[in-house]
């Protein structure tokens, strides 16, 4: 029974050890930025996190351990106004400066529906670096839409996942 239960304690460090470091954050709120600047987007919703600290703008993350890791952000693309139409991007932020080539862009043509834009990147950290996503629209009323179905999960307007893979 002993070597039993060190065996779980010992397989519980490995999974949760001292270096293991992940988070997931959503928002449920509309977010709009500036037309023609950028903005950054912010996550109130923490569903898991281990050695991040979420900064008091819900808007970066401070890593607390060294390594690689692999970072994926999407947003629930639509427009206010029915008949707007242009482009959204979404891109990573380290340390206050953008990540090159972590862009993606999302024509919105069809201001009647919504689209879903990933950007997904791998990224070293080191502790007391941070990581954050901005985003920008080309048109006023194009953003990232909260909603809330009935009888259903909500579709966040943000969603963002860190994980450590090295």
């Amino acid at each position: 029974m002993i070597r039993y239960l060190l065996f779980l304690i010992a397989a519980s460090v490995s999974v949760y050890g001292e270096e293991t470091a992940f988070a997931q954050l959503s928002s449920i709120s509309t977010q709009i930025p500036p037309t023609n600047q950028s903005a950054s987007l912010f996550a109130e919703t923490v569903d898991m996190i281990q050695n991040f600290d979420l900064n008091a703008k819900k808007d970066k993350l401070t890593a607390k351990v060294e390594g690689v890791y692999f970072i994926i952000a999407s947003g629930q693309c639509a427009s206010l106004n029915k008949a707007s139409t242009g482009y959204l991007d979404i891109w990573f932020v380290k340390n206050s400066k953008p990540i090159p080539n972590s862009n993606c862009r999302l024509s919105v043509d069809r201001p009647i529906s919504t689209t879903v834009l990933i950007t997904q990147f791998l990224v070293s950290l080191s502790p007391g670096d941070t990581i954050g996503t901005d985003f920008s629209a080309s048109a006023p009323n194009l953003g990232f839409m909260f909603t809330q179905p009935d009888n259903e999960p909500a579709n966040t307007s943000f969603f963002f996942s860190i994980f450590k893979v090295d």
